[in-house]
């Protein structure tokens, strides 16, 4: 197990570099130019920018070297902890900012899949219980409409129902439990969908294995059959669920974030990538990858928790 953890480790770090990379050249390649936005705030007009300032200004960032210089210089900074500053919120770390955002997107992201993952294998454990049932059919044709609607629209809705109807929650910000509702509840309505699917057919897909026939013909109760036998096997194809469905909820986040001004890490990188600010876009990029192949690698682990009989090679 260890050795298969460290081998994950070090294949990750390999597709990290790589992704900063990308990142890093296609940022610089941008027609956006932070330091022409930073001197435009200034009051200047793209005509009266002082050509020597703005060369000295770029020459002071490193950005007059070749990229791939730039590159080993920041990869550099990156291991020693180093971040960099921000080039539009002049004096203010990188990694203050992500320092702040990371919480931020933690507790948004935990929330809204432990609720779609909660909510959704109970709606999937009853429909499959009461397989072809009204319910089960009800059931299951809410949850298709539901995952077929964009987090987007579910946010608009949310915000005219709640929000500009109701008046019971504020639209944006996230220092009260109150600004927290709205953004969980567009990131987990359509993952409650999928989560609700996708367990009613592991559930009845196990429900159909001979050792369950075997345990009914024991004389065991249908609901230890379902606990005891069905349900512990449905959770390792359920579990592996979890990682596709964090890296969608991630990807996600960036318009949950941005539509409800929610501070985190999605937040920064969308902002970043409008003014150019690379030190930021960067930094954002290397933390979402960390925190999706994290996320992955606990999910494999988890294969030998859940079923003993697993076993990483």
């Amino acid at each position: 197990m260890l050795g298969y953890v460290i081998r994950r480790i070090l294949y990750s770090v390999i597709v990290i570099f790589g992704v900063l990379f990308t990142v890093f050249a296609v940022a610089r390649l941008s027609p956006v130019d932070p330091v022409k936005y930073v001197l435009l705030q200034t009051g200047r007009t793209p005509g009266s920018i002082d050509p020597v300032q703005y060369a000295q200004m770029r020459h002071e960032l490193g950005l007059d070297k070749p990229i791939l210089v730039q590159f080993v210089v920041y990869v550099g900074q990156v291991l020693h902890g180093d971040f960099g500053t921000s080039i539009i919120e002049q004096g203010r770390s990188v990694g203050s900012i992500m320092g702040r955002g990371i919480p931020v997107s933690a507790e948004l992201a935990l929330m809204g899949l432990a609720l779609q993952f909660i909510v959704g294998n109970l709606i999937g454990i009853l429909a499959a219980a009461r397989q072809d049932s009204l319910f089960d059919r009800a059931v299951m044709s809410v949850a298709i409409v539901a995952g077929s609607v964009p987090q987007l629209v579910w946010g608009v809705v949310f915000i005219v129902i709640f929000a500009v109807q109701l008046r019971w929650l504020p639209i944006r910000g996230w220092s009260h439990p109150q600004n927290w509702i709205l953004p969980v509840l567009t990131i987990g309505i359509s993952g409650i969908a999928a989560y609700a699917r996708f367990g009613r057919a592991a559930i009845l897909e196990q429900a159909r294995q001979d050792f369950v026939r075997t345990a009914r013909a024991k004389g065991l109760k249908e609901r230890g059959v379902l606990f005891r036998h069905v349900l512990r096997n449905a959770m390792v194809p359920i579990v592996t669920f979890v990682g596709p469905s964090f890296a969608f909820l991630i990807t996600g986040n960036f318009v949950v974030e941005t539509m409800f001004g929610v501070p985190g890490v999605a937040y920064y990188a969308i902002n970043s990538s409008i003014h150019g600010d690379y030190p930021v876009m960067q930094a954002t990029v290397l933390v979402i990858s960390i925190m999706i192949m994290g996320v992955n690698l606990l999910i494999d682990v988890l294969y030998g928790v859940i079923d003993p009989r697993i076993r990483l090679q």
